[in-house]
């Protein structure tokens, strides 16, 4: 693995692709090289002058390419590090340390593979499968996003290009409370369609999102056969 290192990036892109969500893009002044699926540590002064230097983490949303990469946030109201990231403007300086986790495809690693974000937990399952879609992986992995309405959706476009570029890749979008009639695609919490899910072929399993998801696909996981050290979580809790 690489080792975390202190840096500084500067806001070079900001993108606010639905009410709560903003991507930000940044470029370092050398390469940043990462694994797909890792995050970074951003600190910073807290905004509401209470705690002094504080951190937070978030997930890398971009493949490996150089000195620019992408963060995928969900700005809440009132959260220090929202409160932080949503008064960022372009050409404003971060420092990071980067970068962390261990919710990556080793390179050995050749099974089948479901994938499961909500909400922003989308954002590092999105740098994984561009990583596989820039080396043809040819492996099926099926890929389930869930939100709560159709305004939450975001990243539509380039999940869509990822499932075009990835010979068996299956998208399974699902809203737990559609607003609209003309909705034609699932409806419900992904956990209702995992319990549907065959999981015979014995996939890896990796999953991005609130705590309550993740312990309940592990469990409808692990009851479907799948061993403990097949399922790969990064926790998103506020």
């Amino acid at each position: 693995m690489i080792k975390p290192e202190d840096f500084t990036a500067k806001v070079i892109r900001i993108d606010q692709v639905n009410d709560k969500v903003k991507v930000l893009f940044f470029e370092c002044d050398k390469d940043f090289n990462y694994q797909a699926g890792q995050f970074v540590n951003l600190k910073f002064e807290d905004p509401f002058g209470e705690q002094g230097l504080i951190q937070r983490a978030y997930s890398i949303a971009s493949v490996s390419n150089g000195k620019v990469f992408e963060l995928c946030v969900e700005i809440i109201e009132g959260g220090r590090g929202s409160t932080y990231i949503n008064n960022l403007q372009v050409g404003n300086e971060v420092k990071m340390k980067a970068p962390f986790g261990f919710c990556c495809i080793k390179e050995d690693n050749k099974n089948d593979l479901v994938m499961v974000g909500t909400g922003t937990g989308i954002a590092p399952i999105k740098a994984i499968l561009e990583e596989l879609a820039a080396k043809n992986d040819e492996r099926r992995i099926d890929v389930f996003f869930g939100v709560r309405h159709e305004t939450d959706l975001f990243y539509m476009e380039e999940l869509s290009d990822l499932e075009a570029n990835l010979t068996n890749m299956n998208l399974h979008v699902t809203l737990s409370q559609p607003q609209s009639e003309e909705w034609s695609g699932l409806s419900g919490r992904v956990t209702t369609h995992l319990e549907e899910f065959d999981f015979g072929h014995m996939p890896d399993v990796y999953l991005c999102g609130g705590m309550a998801m993740i312990k309940d696909v592990m469990k409808i996981a692990q009851d479907n056969g799948i061993e403990r050290k097949k399922i790969h979580v990064e926790i998103f809790d506020v």
